[in-house]
C-alpha cells in the first residue's frame, strides 16, 4: 500500500521529527497566550476598568491583608472629551477635583428628574454631575451620572445660538469652551474675562436662575473677581398679560424681551433696582440679560412678576351706544388716547353707535387732582365710585374737567364713553394741582370747612349761582362750604369789599376778618379798609345750608365804588383745559399762563378780581 504521509523510504524518521517540532511549537504558543491573558486580566484590565468596590468593604490581597476602602466622591463639570461607548470622559470640573470619569456598562445615566436616559446624551459641552469612588490613579469610577437635561436633550437649531461676539485668537493652548444652544426654562450663561462682553467667553454654563451675590469673589475659577461680564439667554413660556421685569444689580445691567431693550442701566452703580412693564401674548419668548462688574462688590438679580391679564385699562367694547348686553370685545388698552376718526376701534366693533367701559386701579400721591377728558360724543368718569364728570349726550369735540382731592394710595377709575355718529374720539389725562394763578378754591363736603377738601380747583372769579344743585358732582347739594384764597397787588387807598351770599359768608384781608356772617341768608355784606401799596392776602369763606346756593364777591375804591351784583346761574364752574396726555399716575403739572396782576384802578363795580 502506498502512503504519501509515511513512505516506506528511509525518509520516514525525518517526518517523525517534523511532527514533533510542530507539537512543540503549538505548546509554546498556548503558553504564550495564557501568559498574555493572565497579564491582561490580572494587571492591565484592573488599571483600565477596575471593578467598583462598595464603600466600606475591603478587598483581600494575596497576603490576606485588606486594601484601603475606596472613597465616595461627587464632581460637577463640563464635558470636554467623550464619545458614546468610550470608557473615560474628560471633564472640566466646576465643583470637585476629578478630571477623568470612568463610565462602565453598570453606570446609571439619569436626567435632572432622575429618569434613565441614553448614554448618547453625554457629549462635549454638556454639564454633568457624577457620583462614585476613586481608583488608585485618582479617576472616578462613576456609579451615577446626572446629565443637565436642558442642554443635553435638545437638538440645536439655527435660531437658538448665543448672540454673536467678536472672535479673538486664544492666547494659549487651553481648550476653548464650546457654545451650547439657547435652552428653554433655564439660562445659558456666557462668562467673559472682561467687562465689555468682548472676545470668546471663558466659560459656558447653565444657570437655573439669575440670582447671584458674589461680593468680592469670582463667579468661577475661569472668571476674574473684577472686570468681568456675563450674557444670559433663555426661552421662557408666558401667559397672555402684563409682566413687570425687574433687575437689581451692582454694576451695569441690560434686559431684552424678544430683542426689544426694556431695561438699560449699562453703567457703574451701587446696588440699584430697575423695572419695566411689558405686555406679552401667550407662548415662548426670548429673554436676554447682560451684566458687567467693574470692581468691588458684584451682584445681580433678574426676575419678572405677572400683573394680570389687564395691567393697564380693561376695555369692554359694546355694539350699541348704551353699554347693554355682553361686550363684543374685551382687551388691554395701554392708555385712553384714541382718535378713531370715522373708523371702528376694532373689526368686530361698528364704526358708529358703539360704547366702551374702561376700568383700572392706579396709585396716586395725596393731593388735589384735575381730570380732563376730551370727547366726541358722551362721557362719564368715576373716581372710587364718585361721579366727577357726567356728560352723557351727543356733542361736538369738547373738553370737560372734574376735580377731586385724593388720599395717597390706590384708587379705582371707571370711564364710560359712547359714539353716536361721525368722529369717534376720547383722550383722558390728569394733573396734580400745584399752582393756582387765580382763586384757589377748597371745597368741603361739610358745613364747617373741616377735614380734607373733597376737591381743590383754580377759579377765575368768585361769582356762582348753583341754584339748588351741587357745586361739583362729588359735593352734596346742601351743607357744603368753600374757602377761596389768593394774593393780590393793590395801590395805596381805602377799599370797599363786599359779598352777596345765600347762605353764610366771611371776608378776611391780611388775616383781619372784615365780614363775619356765618348764618343762613346773609345777603349783601360789605366793609371798608385802608390798604398800603403792595401785596395783600384775601380769603373768602362761603357756607351753603339749604335751598339755593349763591355767592358773589368783589371790591373797589371806597370813594367811587357802589357794589352791585348779578350772579350768573351756572351748574358748575367748569374751566376749559387741555387734558394731560400722560396715562400714568405720576404726571407733571400742566404749565399755566399767568394772568395780568389786577389793580383797583378801572375795576368795574361789583366784579371780583
Amino acid at each position: 500500500m502506498h502512503n504519501e504521509e509515511f513512505p516506506d523510504s528511509p525518509g520516514t524518521r525525518s517526518g517523525v521529527s517534523n511532527k514533533r517540532a510542530l507539537i512543540a511549537i503549538g505548546i509554546v504558543a498556548l503558553v504564550t497566550v495564557a501568559l498574555i491573558a493572565l497579564v491582561y486580566f490580572g494587571i492591565i484590565r484592573n488599571r483600565v476598568s477596575p471593578t467598583p468596590t462598595p464603600a466600606g468593604v475591603g478587598t483581600a490581597t494575596g497576603s490576606g491583608t485588606p486594601q484601603a476602602t475606596l472613597q465616595l466622591v461627587e464632581v460637577t463639570g463640563q464635558v470636554r472629551e467623550y464619545s458614546p461607548g468610550a470608557l473615560i470622559a474628560v471633564i472640566k470640573p466646576l465643583a470637585g477635583q476629578v478630571e477623568q470619569v470612568i463610565i462602565t456598562e453598570d453606570t446609571q445615566i439619569l436626567d435632572m428628574t432622575n429618569k434613565p436616559i441614553a448614554q448618547s446624551n453625554i457629549k462635549p459641552g454638556v454639564s454633568i454631575t457624577c457620583k462614585g469612588s476613586l481608583d488608585p490613579l485618582g479617576r472616578m469610577i462613576a456609579q451615577v451620572v446626572i446629565v443637565n437635561a436642558a442642554s443635553a436633550t435638545k437638538t440645536p437649531t439655527a435660531s437658538r445660538v448665543p448672540s454673536n461676539t467678536p472672535t479673538l485668537a486664544p492666547e494659549q493652548d487651553t481648550p476653548t469652551p464650546e457654545p451650547a444652544e439657547i435652552p428653554s426654562g433655564i439660562w445659558l450663561g456666557s462668562y467673559f474675562g472682561n467687562e465689555n462682553l468682548g472676545g470668546e467667553p471663558v466659560l459656558y454654563r447653565d444657570d437655573p436662575v439669575i440670582d447671584f451675590q458674589w461680593n468680592e469673589l469670582a463667579p468661577a475659577a475661569e472668571v476674574p473677581a473684577d472686570y468681568f461680564s456675563v450674557r444670559w439667554e433663555g426661552y421662557w413660556n408666558f401667559e397672555t398679560g402684563g409682566f413687570r421685569f425687574s433687575a437689581f444689580s451692582d454694576d451695569g445691567v441690560r434686559v431684552w424681551v424678544d430683542d426689544v431693550l426694556v431695561i438699560d442701566e449699562w453703567h457703574t452703580q451701587a446696588p440699584t433696582l430697575a423695572t419695566a412693564d411689558v405686555y406679552l401674548q401667550s407662548g415662548e419668548h426670548h429673554i436676554k440679560v447682560e451684566y458687567f462688574d467693574a470692581s468691588g462688590g458684584a451682584e445681580v438679580r433678574v426676575w419678572w412678576d405677572f400683573r394680570g391679564q389687564y395691567p393697564e385699562w380693561k376695555g369692554e367694547y359694546y355694539t350699541n351706544p348704551n353699554l347693554t348686553g355682553s361686550p363684543i370685545l374685551v382687551q388691554n388698552d395701554e392708555s385712553l388716547l384714541f382718535d378713531w376718526g370715522q373708523s371702528a376701534p376694532a373689526p368686530q366693533v361698528p364704526v358708529d353707535h358703539f360704547s366702551v367701559r374702561w376700568t383700572r386701579t392706579l396709585v396716586f400721591d395725596e393731593g388735589p387732582f384735575r381730570f380732563s377728558v376730551t370727547v366726541n360724543d358722551g362721557v362719564r368718569l368715576w373716581l372710587d365710585g364718585v361721579l366727577l364728570i357726567d356728560q352723557w349726550h351727543e356733542s361736538a369735540t369738547t373738553t370737560y374737567s372734574g376735580y377731586i382731592y385724593l388720599s395717597g394710595g390706590a384708587h379705582n377709575i371707571k370711564v364710560e364713553y359712547f359714539d353716536y355718529t361721525d368722529t369717534a374720539l376720547i383722550k383722558l389725562g390728569w394733573e396734580r394741582q400745584e399752582a393756582f394763578t387765580n382763586w384757589k378754591g377748597d371745597y368741603y363736603a361739610n358745613a364747617d370747612l373741616s377735614g380734607l377738601p373733597s376737591l381743590v380747583r383754580d377759579d377765575a372769579e368768585i361769582k356762582f349761582n348753583w341754584s339748588a344743585g351741587p357745586a361739583e358732582p362729588n359735593l352734596p347739594s346742601d351743607n357744603f362750604s368753600v374757602r377761596w384764597s389768593r394774593t393780590m397787588q393793590f395801590n395805596a387807598g381805602t377799599y370797599r369789599f363786599y359779598a352777596n351770599a345765600d347762605d353764610g359768608v366771611r371776608i378776611k384781608v391780611d388775616g383781619v376778618t372784615l365780614v363775619d356772617a356765618w348764618y343762613a341768608s346773609a345777603g349783601l355784606k360789605e366793609a371798608t379798609i385802608p390798604l398800603a401799596a403792595g401785596n395783600h392776602s384775601l380769603v373768602v369763606e362761603y357756607l351753603e345750608l339749604g335751598g339755593n346756593a349763591v355767592i358773589e364777591f368783589g371790591w373797589g375804591e371806597a370813594a367811587t365804588f357802589t357794589p352791585t351784583f348779578t350772579p350768573t346761574a351756572t351748574a358748575t364752574a367748569t374751566i376749559a383745559a387741555t387734558p394731560s396726555v400722560t396715562p400714568t399716575p405720576t404726571v407733571t403739572t400742566e404749565a399755566a399762563t399767568p394772568t395780568a396782576t389786577a389793580t383797583p384802578e378801572g375795576t368795574p363795580a361789583g366784579v371780583s378780581n
